[in-house]
């Protein structure tokens, strides 16, 4: 399965951590109904990685995501404020017609993807023993 490197930007009064961190909550959520998931300790759905000095990038595949039918899309919809009416009754129709969702089917025109070589160069720590 492809894996996308997501460059999460700051939008709507979060930092670029934050958001990256509330958008990955709110993806494991909408799995399941709120009586359960008030507790629980697992609360993400992919890898984020936070470097200082730079936005931070959710590393994702397009794994399925079940829906639970009780789910308030508005939360993981107001993560994304560049959306306009249309799009965003369009996304919320999609996810509430369907029993799951794949998570690329989901992702906003304007998702600013880097390249795994840039992620390693610029995220990854990595050191060449000579």
């Amino acid at each position: 399965m492809e894996t996308k490197y997501l460059e999460i930007i700051p939008k709507a009064g979060l930092t670029s951590q934050e958001r990256a961190d509330e958008i990955n909550a709110e993806l494991y959520d909408i799995s399941r109904p709120d009586s359960i998931s008030a507790g629980d300790t697992t609360n993400a759905m992919f890898s984020v990685v936070h470097k200082e000095g730079l936005n931070s990038i959710m590393v994702a595949d397009n794994s399925f995501i079940p829906v639970h039918p009780d789910k308030d899309l508005a939360p993981l919809v107001s993560l994304f404020p560049d959306l306009t009416q249309g799009e965003i009754n369009g996304l919320v129709a999609y996810i509430n017609s369907q029993n799951g969702i794949h998570f690329y089917d989901i992702l906003p025109s304007n998702t600013k993807e880097i390249t795994k070589q840039y992620f390693e160069d610029n995220y990854l720590d990595l050191q060449q023993e000579v």
